[in-house]
């Protein structure tokens, strides 16, 4: 009986411990995923004036060809917000499934 308490106890123990260690993991990749958006944003920010320039941005093709969406409030650079929108926005159009017929850059509604 001894051992079976003993085996059911390690059990336990094993599984709580595994729950741990998968919930650290998680939350570990998350704050990874915020704090690479918050690197790159201040990578690209080269002068550190809480903003990308146009020609800041030449170092992210993507943002680059795309500058003029990213700033939505037209004031010709992208703060923090904006470059976070525009990753989300991205993220999103990388995440949909290609039309067929539709052009890679394409979609719906031509903006």
């Amino acid at each position: 009986m001894n051992r079976k308490k003993l085996f059911n106890l390690i059990s336990i123990s094993a599984a709580a411990l595994s729950f741990m260690l998968a919930n650290t993991a998680f939350s570990a990749g998350q704050g990874m995923e915020e704090g690479q958006q918050q690197q790159t944003f201040s990578g690209l920010d080269q002068n550190q004036d809480g903003y990308i320039s146009e020609e800041e941005a030449r170092d992210w093709r993507t943002l680059s060809s795309k500058f003029d969406e990213a700033d939505r409030n037209s004031d010709q650079k992208i703060d923090r917000s904006e470059f976070s929108a525009f990753e989300i926005m991205e993220e999103e159009k990388s995440m949909r499934p290609q039309e067929e017929g539709q052009p890679s850059g394409g979609g719906y509604g031509g903006n």
